[in-house]
């Protein structure tokens, strides 16, 4: 299984508007227990985001006396950082936590086909993939790789997880293949590590 942005999104997503003033933002984040809200238009398409960290920012440039900062109409518009980075809920969940390192960003929108927010996924949602049962991941491991395989030599291989480190030990002739398999185990949800005990060529 290779989770989806679907699966660990907030569909239940908190925006506002370009217009809409600093104190109504802070409420919005404040009331909701939440540190991001995607911005959008007049069609409801997804033109930035505003995190916390903004609101903290421009209050900071103005006490500062940053004259360009007190005079500014402080708005979602001005506060948001733009082009903002989306996904799809069909986004892969490790593609969405790559651009989120790649971006240094904490929140990514969610997006349809047409631009329309549909939800938000944020770093702590991407954790709960590695919070995923062992029994879960050994299950998946033999199911998906293991079993998967056509012929017998990979049901040589033993299996165990955990606290999410997956060990696999055993003996196999096919070097390529040996490592074939480390590498789609390293793939599964949940698997922080593996540890590639198999021998190649040793006797059965």
């Amino acid at each position: 299984m290779n989770a989806k942005v679907r699966d660990v999104m907030t569909s239940d997503v908190v925006s506002v508007h370009c217009y809409t003033p600093f104190k109504d933002i802070a409420r919005a984040l404040f009331d909701r227990e939440i540190s991001a809200v995607p911005v959008l238009d007049d069609t409801c398409h997804v033109v930035g985001i505003v995190c916390a960290a903004d609101l903290i920012e421009q209050q900071a440039r103005r006490l500062a006396g940053d004259a360009t900062h007190r005079m500014r109409a402080v708005s979602a518009q001005t506060l948001m950082t733009s082009p903002v980075v989306t996904v799809t809920p069909l986004t892969e969940a490790a593609t969405a936590a790559r651009l989120m390192h790649r971006n240094a960003v904490k929140h990514l929108p969610v997006v349809n086909a047409t631009g329309r927010l549909v939800g938000i996924v944020s770093e702590k949602d991407l954790l709960s993939i590695f919070l995923r049962p062992d029994p879960d991941i050994q299950d998946e491991i033999l199911r998906s790789v293991i079993l998967a395989e056509p012929g017998e030599e990979l049901r040589r291989i033993t299996v165990g997880v955990r606290d999410g480190i997956a060990t696999l030990s055993g003996s196999v002739d096919d070097e390529d293949l040996a490592r074939r398999a480390v590498d789609q185990v390293a793939r599964i949800d949940g698997v922080i590590e593996v540890v590639d005990q198999l021998s190649v060529g040793a006797p059965r």
